[in-house]
């Protein structure tokens, strides 16, 4: 059975099963899945099937990755301004919790594993060769602190249509329909404060035009008053995100990115509860600006 195979499988389980999602058997390099707390396996023995999409190894700052063709992936100076600041804030004391929504193949989950020793990664993923990607990343980097989910994020627990290129650039997929968009899958969609996992300190977000939806799903997860959140948001989408962001309290950070990628690409912000100096942390950065 192949990970498409799995995908297929999944999408026909009820709204309401409370799956949590996939996760690794590092030694076996196998997926299982787990249901609700119980974690009882629903499926177990799926091989990681990958092969078949061309793919070149990139090395990183904390080790190689197996990455496919796509431009942004193989850019070995992809999202640095990012990198910089997470490396640069000051984190609190004790276990960081992040959550990586739209991991895509892995380059913020295993990044976010490695940066810290006390961090535990939440890496959710629902585009089935993407998630194989990023399910070998974790496995050849031995991250024991990483928990991948094959599951999309919104605003409702539900089975709803995913849309993805079929050609290069699978980090396009999303659950908004585009003109570029050339096939369909069925994928479940959870909302975050149903799932049983710890709540974030730190959320990346990179949902492809699904930014609100996705937010309003977090429920009280937003409530920690110093949780961080990096966001990719797309001009059709931030006047609702900004509206609701900043009805809870947030201030908005731009970040400058020096390398341009693909032009419907939206922007990266950081939000925080807190006015914070990032002129101390990387130049360029503008507070409050949408």
């Amino acid at each position: 059975m192949d990970i498409r195979t799995l995908i297929e499988i999944c999408s026909e389980l009820p709204p309401d099963a409370e799956v949590l999602g996939i996760c690794l058997d590092r030694e076996l390099e196998t997926l299982e899945f787990v249901l609700d707390r119980d974690k009882s396996k629903l499926l177990e023995g799926v091989l990681l099937m990958i092969e078949d999409i061309e793919s070149v190894v990139v090395s990183r700052p904390w080790g190689e990755m197996i990455c496919s063709k796509d431009p942004c992936m193989s850019d070995p100076d992809y999202e640095k301004e990012l990198l910089e600041l997470v490396n640069a804030y000051e984190w609190p004391d004790g276990e960081l919790i992040c959550y990586d929504l739209g991991a895509n193949e892995g380059f913020w989950t295993t990044f976010l594993a490695t940066f810290r020793p006390n961090s535990t990664v939440y890496s959710f993923e629902p585009q089935p060769t993407n998630f194989g990607f990023l399910t070998r990343n974790v496995v050849r980097l031995g991250l024991s602190n990483v928990y991948c989910n094959c599951s999309a994020l919104g605003e409702a627990n539900k089975i709803a249509d995913f849309w993805f290129n079929t050609g290069p650039g699978l980090g396009d997929s999303s659950l908004v329909q585009r003109s570029q968009n050339g096939g369909c899958t069925k994928v479940p969609v959870r909302r975050l404060d149903s799932l049983h996992i710890p709540p974030p300190n730190f959320i990346k977000m990179d949902v492809e035009y699904y930014e609100f939806e996705v937010l309003l799903g977090m429920g009280d997860l937003l409530n920690n008053e110093n949780i961080q959140l990096l966001v990719e948001v797309h001009s059709n989408c931030s006047k609702k995100v900004w509206g609701y962001l900043s009805g809870k309290g947030f201030l908005i950070y731009r970040v400058p990115q020096s390398i341009p990628h693909r032009g419907h690409f939206g922007h990266a912000y950081w939000c925080s509860r807190k006015e914070l100096d990032f002129g101390k942390l990387i130049e360029g950065v503008e507070q409050n600006v949408p």
